[in-house]
């Protein structure tokens, strides 16, 4: 992996890793990677300013993230068996009542 990188965190399959691209060295920036567990060629899946805490569903079709340049939001993007986005980045705004998005804590059970 040539690219600077942090927070990576295995899917539930343990196929994959997904990861945040440290642009900056230490100080953020950049999107969201994936990269087959066993080694290969990574692959960006969603591009974001400044993302951070990459999280699987726990089925593994999907990775959630904020954007600390967008923190109002919680992105969503659909992965196939691949590693490849199926389908556009969703977002959808963070609860009321918070003033924004910083860490997220994980899914339900059933993908929610």
């Amino acid at each position: 992996m040539d690219n600077p990188a942090r927070e990576p965190v295995f899917s539930p399959n343990a196929k994959w890793i997904a990861y945040v691209e440290d642009k900056a060295l230490g100080h953020g920036g950049g999107g969201v990677w994936v990269i087959p567990a066993g080694g290969g060629k990574p692959q960006l899946v969603a591009k974001a300013g400044n993302a951070s805490s990459p999280i699987w569903s726990p089925d593994g079709t999907m990775l959630a993230f904020v954007d600390y340049d967008a923190n109002k939001k919680i992105h969503i993007v659909q992965l196939g068996t691949d590693g490849t986005p199926t389908g556009k980045k969703a977002s959808i705004d963070c609860p009321e009542g918070i003033a924004g998005v910083r860490r997220l804590a994980g899914w339900t059970p059933d993908n929610q």
